[in-house]
C-alpha cells in the first residue's frame, strides 16, 4: 500500500483465501479508515465463484476468486511438452 500509494482490491485465492472465512474476517477486520470494509453475511457464505466480499460504497474491492491449481499445472506441462516435440 505503502509504495503503491492506493489500493485497488484485496484477493482472496487458493485453499485458504477461498474457504477460511475467519481468515478473511481478521485480514480486513480494523481496516475501514483505508476504504477496506468486509460484508460479514457475504465473507460467511460459502461458495466457489467469484464473489465480491466488501461492503457496499467501499473504496476497496474484496474478491475471493476462486482457482484451479490442477488445471494450471496441467496447461504449463502441456506447454513444457509442446516445445519438446
Amino acid at each position: 500500500m505503502v509504495a503503491l500509494g492506493r489500493v485497488d482490491a484485496i484477493l482472496f485465492i487458493g485453499g485458504l483465501g477461498e474457504n477460511y472465512s475467519a481468515l478473511r474476517e481478521s485480514v480486513c477486520e480494523r481496516l475501514e479508515n483505508l476504504g477496506i470494509a468486509l460484508h460479514k453475511p457475504t465473507n460467511d457464505n460459502p461458495g466457489s465463484a467469484l464473489v465480491n466480499l466488501s461492503q457496499p460504497n467501499t473504496k476497496v474491492q474484496i474478491l475471493r476468486i476462486p482457482t484451479d491449481e490442477e488445471l494450471e499445472i496441467a496447461l504449463q506441462t502441456k506447454k513444457v511438452l509442446e516445445k519438446t516435440e
